[in-house]
């Protein structure tokens, strides 16, 4: 640390000046630094600014430096960690004796550095406690933060880059909660924010999400110990502050999304026999299983797995030939062109893919793509055995290869999984190709909705899936566990 740092005060024009010329991320880089600013005959050049306050080293000629120089880059023959630590622990300061460029000359920083303030007035009384932000330490002293970046000071010890996570961690989830408090007191005063959201480039339904929030909770009752995304989760209950007070022993906040999940879920309302899931791979399963009249399924996506070639070429061939030659498949896919690629490339033996079908929902949300068209579909692959019998389908609206019904909102309903079908579709299609005592296989069972569907209009439902926090839900939904 410098040996003696000395503060000085100047006028608000100068102060800007000074920290105009902030040059430390230019000085890491190798670069010409800023213009620095001449205080009573002498160049100085600001390396780090916060709190009001700005440090900042002369600036002279390195010809009319007497000490040793040193650069920023770690020389030939010194340790990373040895060398960044003496110029932390140099009484001149950290930049004492660094060579910069400027223009076409080599300069020397001199040490200790200055803290220049500004000078208090009548008329800038208030402007002299100003935060800038030019500079901020508030990561810890090894990094700076500027507005278009972070320089890090030598190496920190992996405790301050731990700290530095933290720090910027709670940063991050507080701008939610600032977000949402400014923005709904914009609103009171003068009753609008979209505008100021455009012009600020922020995106408004982001903002009017924080404003919500905010609403459901009174600065009082927020807890400290969680984040903004538990409160988030928590906000549409009447019971918000209890549930948060469970999230309060250790649970993430997608813990406590599927715990409020399991809360809701409802008694199963079919009667009969029960839909089966086992804890299993397809591979293992499949084989054990009688052939089927319906494969009803929703496999991994391109997007959860490596090679989708060769998964796809694994599991479908070992499941359509468990499909008795009066069945049916209709398979769940990604609208990716390779994950398309791949299942259209799989010989599909006596079953026939008689049509690519089309799920198509009205209710996706998301950033919009510049680049591509945003997807608001997916892939329905519809097999038929050779001696299928003709559709149940006497709907005429239901008797199109595009499937129109939306995706399970969690904003408004329940959604147990991110890729879960609706209801409605998935008993469309069991009435569609199946009847009472049918049995309906699913390999890729996740939290049972197809089960459940099927079982609702009394047929015979088995599935594995191979996580158990989906099968938890799957049984918690009204589906019975069996050992395989």
């Amino acid at each position: 640390m410098p040996k003696s740092i000395s503060q000085v005060a100047v006028s608000p024009e100068m102060f800007d000046k000074i920290e105009g010329s902030y040059s430390a991320d230019r000085i890491s880089e190798g670069t010409a630094v800023r213009k620095p600013v001449e205080v009573e005959g002498k160049l100085y050049l600001a390396t780090g600014s916060g709190m009001g306050k700005v440090e900042a080293y002369q600036l002279i000629p390195r010809e009319e430096f007497t000490g040793g120089v040193r650069t920023y880059k770690v020389p030939p023959g010194r340790e990373y960690d040895e060398y960044y630590e003496s110029l932390r622990n140099d009484p001149n300061g950290f930049y004492h004796g660094m060579l910069v460029k400027r223009g076409a000359h080599e300069h020397a920083l001199v040490g200790p550095p200055i803290i220049f303030v500004v000078k208090a007035t009548k008329k800038n009384t208030n402007r002299a406690l100003v935060t800038h932000s030019v500079a901020l330490k508030i990561l810890g002293p090894s990094f700076e933060l500027h507005p278009t970046g972070l320089t890090v000071i030598g190496k920190p010890t992996e405790e301050e880059y731990e700290e530095a996570f933290r720090r910027l961690s709670l940063i991050e989830d507080s701008q939610a909660w600032w977000w949402g408090d400014l923005a709904n007191a914009q609103e009171k005063h003068y009753g609008y924010v979209q505008e100021f959201c455009e012009r600020y480039e922020r995106n408004w339904a982001t903002i009017t999400t924080y404003q919500s929030v905010c609403n459901h909770y009174e600065p009082l009752n927020r807890f400290k110990g969680l984040s903004f995304k538990h409160h988030m989760v928590a906000a549409p209950l009447d019971d918000r502050l209890e549930w948060l007070k469970k999230a309060e022993f250790g649970w993430s906040a997608a813990e406590l999304a599927k715990q409020i999940r399991l809360a809701k879920i409802l008694p199963p309302s079919f009667d009969g026999v029960l839909p089966t899931i086992s804890h299993a791979d397809y591979r293992n399963w499949l084989p054990q299983q009688p052939n089927c009249d319906l494969l009803l399924t929703d496999p991994p996506y391109s997007t959860e797995v490596k090679d989708i070639q060769s998964f796809a070429q694994d599991w479908l061939p070992l499941a359509l030939v468990k499909i008795k030659p009066t069945g049916r498949a209709y398979i769940f896919i990604g609208a990716y062109p390779k994950e398309l690629q791949a299942y259209l490339r799989i010989n599909t033996g006596n079953m026939t893919l008689a049509n690519i079908m089309v799920w198509e929902y009205q209710n996706a949300i998301g950033p919009a793509s510049k680049l591509d068209y945003n997807l608001n579909w997916q892939a329905l692959l519809y097999y038929r055995g050779p001696d299928a019998p003709e559709l149940d389908c006497p709907i005429l609206t239901e008797q199109f290869a595009v499937q129109e019904v939306n995706a399970p909102d969690g904003r408004t309903g329940i959604r147990y999984n991110e890729w879960q079908k609706p209801d409605e579709l998935a008993e469309r299609l069991i009435r569609h190709s199946t009847k009472p005592d049918h049995l309906v296989l699913d390999c890729f069972a996740g939290t049972g909705t197809f089960l459940l569907a099927a079982a609702k209009f009394k047929r015979v439902a088995r599935g594995c899936d191979i996580s158990k926090d989906m099968i938890e839900i799957a049984i918690k939904r009204g589906c019975e566990f069996v050992q395989l």
